[in-house]
């Protein structure tokens, strides 16, 4: 599996039934509706988008903040890695070996 990017969307847990939004808009707008009717839990989820579009939950926070501090920590050796290329194509690679090889435990990739 290889995630082509990522996302952070939106989420509300009522009762069990989870409901993940693409856009603020429908999100704002169920929300205001939903936590009318009763209990509801409202998360910030990261998720990984793989090329046919499907996407896979990595991880909730229970605010946009913290779902974004935790992706921006996610893309942070790809970006660093990126703006070594123009400098030193060398330390380009080792950043991106070194994130590969100690994130990977028993599978290598």
């Amino acid at each position: 599996m290889e995630f082509d990017y990522y996302e952070v969307r939106p989420c509300i847990d009522v009762n069990g039934a989870f409901i993940s939004y693409r856009t603020l808009e429908a999100f704002e707008e169920d929300k205001a509706r939903l936590v009318k009717l009763g209990e509801v839990k409202l998360t910030w989820t990261i998720y990984g988008i793989l090329t046919n579009g499907e996407a896979r939950a990595i991880g909730d926070f229970v605010d946009q903040a913290s779902a974004m501090a935790i992706m921006n920590a996610i893309l942070a050796p790809m970006a660093r890695a990126r703006d070594l290329i123009w400098e030193d194509n060398d330390k380009a690679y080792a950043v991106l070996d070194d994130v590969i090889n100690q994130s990977s435990n028993n599978e290598r990739i």
